[in-house]
């Protein structure tokens, strides 16, 4: 059994940049060279153009929309926790000069921040591309990966039996099969992300329809199994590691692009310091009320209380609003879930058996999909 689990990810050692994404899909500068060295057989049948070209398309659309959604959330956070805060220093800036122009500021923050979190005048846009366009990429995915799945005979005809005409039968037939899929899901993506999201029992899980079987002691099948196990199987639960990570070579600035549970842990480090901190003023405070200490502090103090307290709460609304949690608990579900298909699929011999793992497999992603939609479509920057 071989239990080195993410062997295909060692190609990233050829990107200087360290860890790459959608090599399964070959996406990337060498992936096409190092698929076609190490899966010679079966490289047309992963060699993919117009896929990879479309699939680039709505993965650009959604990176873009993503980065809107989320620094429109923390200007709506940060709007807000302006605002707040200028109700809880209020009795220590009053009496400046620019009193007015202050309070016209203030308030304006806390405008913007009830506009961009309601959603209506630019996050909810942004959050309805960005989820279309994240949801056409990984139907894209499964498509492909489906097709090792459901399309036994033609695949068959293909690795059975290589020659140019058996090439260009296959590929006609895949573009068939491709541009139907486009067809039927370009222009209803909103329906058919709601549908995957709310109607599962109706959401078309297989993208193949109808499926053709393989042949007993298919030789193609040798061929499908190790291209299905490096490249789905070894790659998500890569993925999901990757995920779940706990450490980061990033600087601050670069938060959003923290692994899940290093974001998480530095959240709640920062929360825990500010709670801690407001804790420790509010018994100043007692204390030097009760003591008559210094009492000319007494507003300071509670000043910072508030605002210790209030910079606290716009933390947990970014971790809210980022769907941290969830989707930590989402990915150490699915994790398992792959790595336990992994190891049945390493140690069986029965070819019945893989392909019917490789069907859970797939019905697993689109599981881990649905519960992205449902965490990230209810997701608010609400402070």
């Amino acid at each position: 059994m071989n239990s080195n689990i993410p062997d295909f990810a060692a190609h990233s050692k050829l990107h200087p940049e360290g860890r790459v994404f959608n090599d399964d899909l070959l996406t990337n500068p060498g992936d096409l060279e190092y698929a076609k060295s190490q899966f010679p057989e079966a490289f047309h049948l992963l060699d993919h153009p117009d896929l990879r070209s479309t699939f680039a398309t709505y993965e650009k659309a959604a990176n873009k929309a993503r980065a809107w959604v989320r620094w429109l959330g923390f200007l709506a956070v940060t709007s807000g926790m302006i605002a707040l805060l200028s109700a809880a220093t209020e009795p220590l800036w009053h009496h400046l000069k620019y009193e007015e122009a202050l309070t016209v500021v203030f308030e304006l923050c806390g405008l913007l921040a009830a506009a961009v979190a309601g959603g209506s005048l630019w996050l909810g846009p942004w959050r309805k591309r960005w989820l279309e366009s994240r949801f056409m990429t990984e139907r894209l995915r499964q498509w492909h990966f489906q097709l090792l799945v459901r399309k036994g005979s033609e695949i068959e005809a293909l690795l059975g039996q290589p020659t140019p005409k058996s090439l260009e039968t296959f590929k006609a037939e895949r573009k068939k099969l491709f541009d139907g899929f486009l067809h039927d899901f370009v222009r209803k993506l909103d329906s058919r992300m709601d549908t995957l999201a709310n109607d599962p029992d109706f959401a078309g899980d297989w993208l193949h329809q109808p499926p053709t079987n393989f042949s007993n002691n298919s030789r193609a099948l040798g061929h499908v199994f190790e291209v299905y196990r490096r490249l789905r199987f070894n790659h998500q639960y890569d993925y999901a590691t990757h995920k779940l990570s706990e450490s980061t070579d990033r600087p601050i600035w670069q938060f959003l692009k923290w692994p899940l549970l290093r974001q998480e842990s530095a959240i709640r480090g920062w929360g825990s310091f500010c709670f801690i901190a407001a804790l420790l003023c509010s018994i100043v405070v007692i204390v030097n009320r009760y003591f008559e200490i210094k009492p000319s502090i007494a507003p300071y103090l509670g000043g910072a209380t508030l605002s210790l307290a209030i910079v606290g709460i716009a933390l947990r609304t970014i971790q809210d609003g980022l769907g941290i949690t969830k989707d930590i608990e989402r990915y150490r579900d699915y994790r398992g879930k792959v790595r336990r298909s992994l190891l049945c699929f390493e140690e069986s011999i029965d070819q019945h058996k893989k392909l019917r793992l490789m069907e859970e497999m797939e019905l697993a992603v689109v599981d881990e999909l649905r519960g992205f939609l449902r965490t990230h479509r209810n997701a608010a920057f609400v402070l």
